[in-house]
């Protein structure tokens, strides 16, 4: 079918006065729009290329042109020799599109932006790897996206495979299916540089969507009065709605979620002939969608499976592109590692239990349940009461004495022995005894990890950095990996070594580009000279810290994001604050808990305490956070994988400078990101750690942004003063910004 678009270059012929405003645009064919005019006795047809201005008459009609007719004129219409001369190829097209095309649009043209594009394009078809630190506000995912459509487009049609873009986070996910690539793509149809709708399907695990069959069954047995009203309703709305996605469906509990999502054991047993996830998997696997989006667990797992000779989660592909690349290690790491949950193995058993008028099953099984449940708990104690636990870390090291390796072999015995006695359910205790021994065969770096309220054994392989290299970037896939903290003062080596990529026969290029946000005149860095060497042990430093915070938030009244590296720090400081009278309300966000996060955006001049996942990944729109508080420089905590890395680097100093200096330089940039995000912001980044002052600076000024410094907190007031309107500091009466 012709392409429907016309709108955008009608509007083009009519500005450039070449068609009148009775005009009318029939089909857009690349460059060209045929034009039908209306005499009021003839319907007459132009061929108009609306950026050359070029016209070709095609004819007239008493009657008005039928879609039909329009198919059969098509072939006559690509005839013309005005079609197709101003839409350029290849690299000159991506320049087209960031030039000709978006700034109709209202995007601004940036150069360094056009340049990162043509040189993901050059890596697509060289299939070689790509590391681009690209800052906040420079349009990295425009660049990727355009760079992808232009070498789809490129691509010979019968040779063409699907572009999979991986993210870590769900807001990008939604972000590029929902806003991006809709964008982009009714853009590029308004100009006739593509003729069909770009298409995208997001892929995400089982867990993620509903299964007809666990759904029927529990709306079957759901009772109403055991319910609230707005869950009850939201349940019995999804047979209708015909959803399969969970995170579309609005008002059920994590406990209804968990009880009708897809389950890996119900599908090896459904006998559906018609189920809306296969189906879903089907179209996924076998329509032709330019991109495949997914989040990094779901793409090494692929890799991996691949590797394995196993079933792919993902069609064939030959160009990855790698979005939130930092965090890439972290899911291969998950997908790496081997778990082991004893209170699963305990609950499992319980689970199984056969009923007593079964004796053949039920006399054999009730001992061999004791057996695991004893050595469920038994090994879990043996690994745990060593451990001092704390609220600084989630991962401790566990030395397997043998005597705990006895046991675990026991264990997968007595595993394996119960899939024996029975049928359908034999796979779950299989699997659990297989991931015992894999445990056991593998040289791992073992460790408890707490996890919401419990704790699990998990074991990371001592190699698992060369099975990142050897799955995700041995073979012949384009790779483009991007994030705006890949490189510590333009040097990618730190994120080289999680990934396996020192050394490497792959070729490897890297891009950085600096942010076009004006940070040195629209943000003001502030070392504070006022607190003592950080040591969250130590009242003295706590109480110099929250000094320091208090005389600080005070000059921005409040609208101010607090950073933390340890939980125990910030409830201390956040118990002594909240006792002051503040003109502005103070949020604590705890672990698990997204209510204050929520109480601060609904918020215009709030203080929100934070650690974790505020570092990065989640915006605060506007004044509300004008003042970021950085408390500390996040150096990592020591956990068993670095612990390892210590070891296998051999010397403290090699250490420092290889991994401990380049992650905390990488996560200060994070942290900087939250306070500017558009090129409107205005913001002061406090980084009260007096270590900057001292050894630090010039790293630090070295991986952040070009922006002036200050140690004297009246420079602070004046910032504000001078940035802000009266409403932000509460139209204080006398206009004034107190100092204390």
């Amino acid at each position: 079918m012709p392409n429907s678009h016309t709108s955008k270059a009608v509007d083009i012929l009519k500005t450039k006065e070449l068609i009148g405003g009775d005009a009318k645009g029939i089909a857009l064919i690349k460059d060209c729009v045929l034009v039908e005019n209306d005499t009021g006795k003839t319907f007459s047809y132009t061929l108009y290329n609306y950026n050359s201005g070029e016209k070709r008459y095609i004819g007239h009609r008493k009657a008005q042109v039928t879609p039909f007719a329009l198919e059969t004129l098509l072939p006559k219409l690509l005839e013309q020799e005005i079609i197709g001369t101003t839409i350029p190829k290849g690299d000159e097209l991506i320049g087209y599109i960031f030039r000709s095309v978006f700034p109709r649009y209202g995007y601004t043209v940036r150069d360094e932006q056009i340049d990162l594009s043509v040189k993901m394009l050059h890596a697509m078809r060289s299939r070689d790897i790509l590391m681009s630190d690209v800052a906040v506000g420079f349009g990295k995912t425009h660049a990727y996206l355009v760079a992808g459509i232009v070498y789809h487009i490129e691509s010979p049609t019968g040779l063409r495979m699907p572009i999979v873009v991986s993210t870590s986070s769900k807001e990008l996910q939604r972000a590029i299916m929902d806003d991006y690539l809709p964008d982009i793509s009714r853009m590029l149809l308004e100009h006739g540089i593509i003729d069909m709708e770009i298409k995208a399907v997001l892929r995400k695990g089982k867990d993620n969507y509903i299964c007809d069959e666990r759904l029927t069954t529990y709306l079957s047995r759901l009772r109403k009065e055991k319910k609230l009203p707005g869950q009850y309703d939201a349940l019995w709305r999804i047979q209708t709605s015909r959803e399969i996605d969970l995170d579309k469906i609005v008002g059920i509990s994590r406990y209804d979620r968990d009880r009708i999502c897809v389950n890996e054991n119900v599908c090896k047993t459904c006998s559906r002939s018609l189920c809306p996830f296969r189906a879903f998997l089907h179209k996924a696997l076998t329509d032709n969608y330019v991109f495949q989006v997914c989040n990094h667990n779901y793409y090494t797992m692929d890799a991996k499976l691949k590797t394995q000779n196993r079933k792919p989660l993902l069609p064939e592909y030959k160009v990855v592109i790698i979005d939130e690349a930092h965090k890439l290690d972290q899911a291969a790491m998950q997908t790496y590692s081997t778990v082991i949950d004893f209170e699963q193995i305990i609950s499992l058993v319980k689970s199984r239990t056969p009923k007593k008028t079964n004796l053949n099953i039920s006399k054999p099984f009730t001992l061999l349940r004791r057996d695991i449940e004893g050595l469920s708990v038994s090994i879990h104690k043996a690994i745990c009461d060593p451990i001092e636990f704390r609220d600084d870390t989630s991962k401790y090291l566990v030395r397997m004495t043998h005597s705990t390796k006895e046991k675990l072999l026991e264990l997968s015995g007595k595993l394996i022995q119960a899939s024996r006695l029975f049928g359908a359910f034999s796979h779950q205790f299989s699997y659990m005894a297989k991931n015992i021994m894999r445990f056991l065969d593998t040289e791992q770096i073992a460790y408890i990890e707490r996890e919401c309220k419990k704790y699990v054994l998990v074991g990371v392989p001592t190699d698992v950095h060369t099975l990142i290299k050897e799955d995700l970037f041995s073979g012949n896939t384009g790779v483009i990996m991007t994030s705006g903290t890949m490189a510590a003062n333009n040097d990618f080596g730190y994120v080289r070594r999680l990934l396996g990529l020192i050394h490497s026969d792959r070729k490897l290029s890297y891009v950085v580009k600096p942010s076009p946000f004006n940070y040195m005149k629209n943000s003001l860095i502030y070392t504070s000279a006022g607190t003592v060497y950080p040591n969250y042990e130590n009242e003295l430093y706590i109480k110099t810290l929250a000094d320091e915070i208090d005389r600080l938030i005070r000059v921005s009244h409040g609208h101010t994001l607090v950073l933390f590296t340890a939980y125990s720090a910030l409830r201390a400081v956040y118990e002594r604050l909240r006792k002051k009278d503040y003109p502005f309300p103070l949020f604590k966000a705890s672990k698990g808990n997204g209510q204050a996060i929520n109480d601060f955006r609904k918020s215009d001049n709030a203080v929100l305490f934070g650690c974790g996942q505020l570092w990065e990944g989640i915006n605060f729109e506007g004044d509300r956070l004008s003042h970021l508080i950085m408390t500390k420089l996040p150096f990592l905590i020591p956990d068993p994988i670095t612990e390892y890395k210590r070891t296998e680097l051999g010397s403290d100093d090699e250490y420092r400078q290889q991994i401990l200096i380049p992650q905390m330089l990488l996560k200060l940039k994070q942290g900087h990101g939250r306070a500017i995000r558009t090129e409107s912001d205005t913001a002061v980044i406090s980084i009260l750690d007096c270590r900057v002052n001292t050894h630090y600076m010039t790293p630090v000024k070295s991986a952040l942004p070009e922006c002036r410094y200050t140690s004297d907190i009246v420079d602070v007031a004046s910032f504000f003063r001078e940035k802000k309107s009266d409403e932000f500091f509460g139209r204080l009466a006398n206009g004034s910004v107190r100092v204390n």
